[in-house]
């Protein structure tokens, strides 16, 4: 986003006129639609002019809650909660209607576009419409079901991930994918830390598809993306008339029964509500809020954070106890600027997952997009990788084989070049030195820093750079270094 105004290059108006069949919907910072492409126009019935400028809630409505296919969906606008918190969607069902009471029925994808500061710029969604597969899916199943014969789908228990789907041939992957496993195997809790889309949830998934409880539902809740004071009546539930209009309703421990809740970003829930989860975790039960009566949690808790463990402690985010209960089993993730040969095999992937989609020929990165792919530093992890492929892809020729470097977005190609031209500087700074000029510098830039670290204390500069005093002394007269 440039002077107020959409980078082109991002979204070309002229790439939309091209994708009929899919819908491409584009919400800025600001919650307003800026781009509605002819796919939307035509499944939707409505006009581009009547959605640019609109907040996606003004245009779309929920159907009834009854007949939502998405679980996620709860109203909200899945555009708005990638823009949010940066999540992604793929292949989720929505249900809703439009504004003229067009009712459509789709499957949803979503990612966030990130500006040069890592800051989410605008969130992308791509939709087609799937009513006429679901009347086919419909009717099989009930002959199935008619005839005893209906099997169990794949992930059908809210989850998407395996560890077939983690990506990686970095030793600290490899490894964390081996402990993963092992934790999968029992029934212990698990806490998972990792910087922002390191994948924990991914992780979180592929745990419980290898576990006992598979066949149950796996529950995830965002503890940031829910207020304070809603927190405990959502996983908890909630008695009828505990409160002025209360209702009667499950909260998600009950939801995940005999499954695996996890608990994302569990160090931005409040410290009182820690104290009652741990309560949970010790002895398997719980009260809704306003009830009396205790129910029984049969749950495995997965929980994930994005800081340092102890670092959370020590800022009061996380109660020291609860850690230690939660991490029986304790993974890390790495970031991806710390496995930098996973950067490629990674690119490779999402190159072949999204081209196909996109119609697009791309099979393949060019020799100048890997160089500036592995010198960026990736403060997004996966996930900007994931949306700078993407992104890139939308650019690309129909034509292309490679993905040019001239598609992927500015702020990596502007980072490339200023490390090139300090690279290219450096190299002229010791063109015109011999070797030995270049170590004496060395050696007394190494001293003066010594000296200064230590207030210009002679004796614990030399230990620190564990030579004698009186040699640490001869090298000051050499390079005329007062003390």
């Amino acid at each position: 986003m440039k002077n107020g105004k959409t980078d082109q290059k991002l979204m070309p108006a002229e790439c939309l006129e091209k994708i009929e069949d899919f819908c491409v919907l584009v919400v800025d910072k600001n919650k307003k639609i800026i781009a509605y492409s002819k796919g939307c126009e035509r499944i939707e019935e409505m006009k581009r002019e009547d959605a640019i400028g609109k907040n996606p809630n003004e245009i779309y409505k929920p159907n009834d809650p009854d007949k939502t296919i998405s679980l996620e969906n709860e109203g909200r606008s899945l555009l708005l909660n990638t823009l949010k918190d940066g999540r992604c969607y793929k292949d989720t069902f929505s249900y809703y209607k439009t504004q003229n009471g067009k009712e459509c029925t789709v499957l949803f994808n979503s990612f966030p576009v990130f500006d040069e500061n890592g800051n989410i710029e605008m969130s992308v969604g791509t939709y087609r419409e799937i009513s006429e597969y679901f009347n086919l899916i419909d009717t099989i199943n009930k002959k199935n079901h008619d005839n005893g014969t209906l099997g169990a789908v794949r992930l059908n228990n809210n989850t998407q991930y395996t560890f077939e789907d983690i990506i990686g041939e970095s030793n600290e992957m490899k490894q964390c994918v081996e402990k993963a496993k092992l934790a999968g195997k029992t029934d212990v809790p698990i806490m998972i830390s990792g910087a922002t889309g390191t994948g924990k949830e991914v992780f979180a998934q592929s745990i419980h598809n290898i576990s006992d409880r598979k066949k149950n539902h796996f529950v995830a809740v965002n503890c940031s993306a829910i207020p304070e004071n809603l927190l405990e009546s959502t996983l908890f539930g909630v008695r009828s008339g505990s409160f002025t209009g209360a209702k009667e309703r499950k909260g998600l421990f009950e939801e995940a029964e005999g499954g695996t809740l996890f608990l994302d970003e569990l160090n931005s829930m409040n410290i009182t509500i820690q104290s009652k989860l741990l309560r949970v975790l010790e002895e398997k039960r719980f009260r809704r809020v306003g009830g009396n009566k205790e129910i029984v949690a049969d749950v495995r808790i997965i929980a994930a954070i994005n800081q340092d463990p102890l670092e959370a402690i020590k800022e009061n985010r996380l109660r020291s106890d609860l850690y230690y209960r939660l991490s029986v089993f304790n993974l890390q993730l790495p970031p991806l600027k710390n496995r930098k040969e996973d950067i490629i095999a990674l690119s490779n992937h999402y190159i072949s997952e999204v081209a196909a989609f996109l119609g697009k020929k791309v099979n393949s990165l060019s020799k100048t997009s890997r160089k500036i792919l592995l010198k960026h530093d990736w403060p997004g992890n996966t996930r900007e990788l994931r949306h700078v492929i993407t992104q890139s892809l939308y650019l690309a020729g129909n034509d292309c084989y490679a993905l040019e470097s001239a598609c992927l977005p500015e702020y990596l190609l502007d980072r490339y070049k200023a490390i090139e031209e300090k690279q290219t500087a450096s190299l002229s700074l010791g063109a015109n030195k011999n070797l030995r000029e270049m170590v004496d510098n060395f050696e007394k830039e190494t001293i003066i820093k010594a000296l200064k670290q230590n207030k210009n204390n002679v004796t614990q500069a030399a230990r620190l750079l564990n030579i004698s005093r009186q040699n640490l002394q001869n090298k000051m007269r050499k390079y005329k270094i007062s003390g």
